[in-house]
């Protein structure tokens, strides 16, 4: 049965990540993935987190295998049971976010889509 929720749920959307200053190695993972983004060598992955301490609809963004940031609480609130479900939801950097007030604290957006049954 399809809810109300799900079907307000685009089917596709642009967001910030979250959380990515929490990284040790940040900045410099930041400035990693833009490489990797330049060379379209950087895979993006929604991971479910569903016994997070923090937040049961927690949705980690993982870039080669590497965790980043999760999405914001708001949209994994939506999403978490969309992809609980088994609906496949993909996702890829859209930009790496640089303020000219201050460069050595970028950000990241990604584009997430929902997977299509290839037999619809």
């Amino acid at each position: 049965m399809i809810t109300k929720t799900e079907l307000d749920l685009p089917t596709q959307f642009t967001t910030k990540v979250v959380g990515i200053s929490f990284s040790s190695n940040y900045p410099d993972n930041i400035f990693a993935i833009a490489e990797k983004v330049a060379t379209k060598t950087a895979y993006c992955e929604l991971v479910r987190e569903p016994n997070n301490p923090h937040d049961t609809n927690s949705i980690r963004v993982d870039i080669n295998g590497v965790a980043v940031g999760h999405l914001p609480r708001l949209i994994a609130m939506i999403l978490a049971p969309s992809i609980d479900k088994g609906n496949n939801w993909l996702a890829e950097v859209d930009s790496i976010v640089i303020s000219s007030q201050n460069i050595n604290q970028p950000g990241l957006k990604i584009s997430v889509w929902r997977q299509q049954d290839a037999t619809l």
